[in-house]
């Protein structure tokens, strides 16, 4: 189940001016990106931003599912998710949002480190669209976005 994935490509560089000018433009989809690391929440938020996605960052599940509460989970397009993180790990996230939300989730894309039966078998259980294998392509996360949203127009976000 999860891609094979090498080192990430570049750093992001992304400033609030820059979310926020993402997040006004017409036509754009909103993602809520869910990662301790600020270099890989700020990096899924640029490649989401190539794909015309505003990217809406949390620093673990808990402070996720308090932006799902003041958003609500139909702002969101996706959600991108680790599963290994401080205060509320991705699989409680995703359990508890489901519970709170279960009409109302966007699909869920895990990206994590883990590629060990044991934590297949627990994304398997919770029912996601996808899973990423850190360290991963830039392509490998727009393939993944164009299988979900086949009307992602093709350019170059290298």
């Amino acid at each position: 189940m999860p891609e094979e994935a090498k080192a990430p490509e570049a750093t992001a560089d992304t400033s609030t001016a820059a979310k926020g000018a993402a997040s006004q433009n017409a036509g754009w989809r909103h993602a809520l990106v869910i990662e301790d690391s600020m270099p890989l929440r700020r990096m899924f938020s640029k490649i989401l931003s190539t794909q015309k996605i505003s990217g809406i960052e949390a620093a673990n599940g808990k402070e996720a599912l308090d932006l799902l509460a003041e958003h609500t989970p139909e702002k969101f397009s996706v959600i991108v998710c680790d599963l290994m993180m401080p205060v509320l790990d991705g699989p409680s996230f995703i359990a508890a949002a489901r519970k709170v939300y279960p009409d109302s989730l966007p699909p869920i894309i895990v990206c994590s480190s883990r590629s060990d039966r044991e934590a297949i078998q627990v994304v398997m259980k919770l029912s996601v669209s996808g899973y990423i294998l850190k360290p991963f392509k830039t392509e490998t996360v727009i393939s993944k976005l164009r299988e979900l949203f086949p009307d992602l127009v093709e350019n170059n976000s290298k």
